[in-house]
């Protein structure tokens, strides 16, 4: 009696799945859609205080023609925010600022309360910042060259770099030729206590100026002890003003007038 064998059965075909043809799907929409978020988006996390309109770009190179901060007008911004630091819950960016003919180019890292600038570089024309802080009527030209500087809640915690005033004058002393000075910071500039002293030197002109200012943020307090002395001879616009002071302060065993001065942040 021979062996019964069992019917064959035909294979079905594989069903194919499509499952990662609609997450790709998925994802190519998610991302178009975020790099056309329009640069109006950034804006809205802005600190208060700070205000800015005319927006342009997108959210990943955009730009904001008007900016004020407390009320102060202070020039254009552009701005390319880099994607990948967003994963880590961290912002950084590319920033451009623009007042008139000052531009000022930078890096900036922002993290909880960590602040990282770097690669601070360009000036202008200190009278360009007449209405956010520089003196009426001072003129010159200004430079900045900072590698770095980070604060980390409310605490200096790195700082390295130069900032040059040159052909400074001022309609006080009829525009007389007062020089040029730099203020530096070095490797040691950092304090424990979360402050940073820079030197700050004439390098031509007038007057023979040193000193250290200490920079507080945690008190809002900047601090300039240092002296100055006279070149002879001195711009006959400087000198009843000089005379003032030496009255005032007195000179040292040098014959340098000493300094104090002491201004909010």
């Amino acid at each position: 009696m021979s062996a019964s064998r069992s019917p064959k059965r035909t294979a079905k075909p594989a069903r194919r799945s499509y499952g990662w043809l609609a997450a790709a799907a998925l994802l190519a929409a998610s991302s178009f859609v975020l790099l056309a978020l329009p640069a109006s988006v950034a804006l809205r996390f802005l600190p208060a205080g700070v205000q800015a309109d005319d927006a342009s770009g997108t959210l990943w190179h955009g730009s904001s023609a008007q900016v004020t901060i407390r009320g102060r007008p202070i020039g254009a911004i552009e701005w390319r925010l880099h994607p990948l630091p967003l994963l880590g819950g961290r912002i950084s960016a590319e920033l451009r600022w623009i007042k008139n003919s000052f531009v000022i180019d930078a890096g900036l890292q922002f993290h909880g309360a960590q602040i990282f600038v770097h690669g601070v570089r360009g000036g202008g024309a200190l009278e360009d910042l007449a209405d956010i802080g520089a003196p009426q009527g001072w003129s010159g030209n200004m430079q900045v060259a900072i590698a770095e500087f980070r604060v980390d809640a409310q605490k200096i915690t790195a700082a390295a770099g130069t900032v040059r005033i040159g052909a400074l004058k001022s309609r006080k002393f009829a525009e007389a030729d007062l020089g040029a000075y730099e203020l530096a910071f070095s490797s040691g500039s950092v304090q424990a206590d979360g402050t940073a002293i820079a030197q700050l030197r004439d390098l031509s002109g007038p007057l023979q100026l040193s000193g250290a200012l200490r920079i507080a943020p945690a008190q809002n307090q900047v601090n300039f002890t240092g002296t100055v002395k006279e070149r002879v001879p001195l711009p006959p616009s400087l000198q009843q003003e000089f005379q003032d002071l030496v009255n005032m302060r007195g000179r040292d065993t040098q014959g340098r007038v000493p300094l104090e001065i002491e201004f909010a942040l």
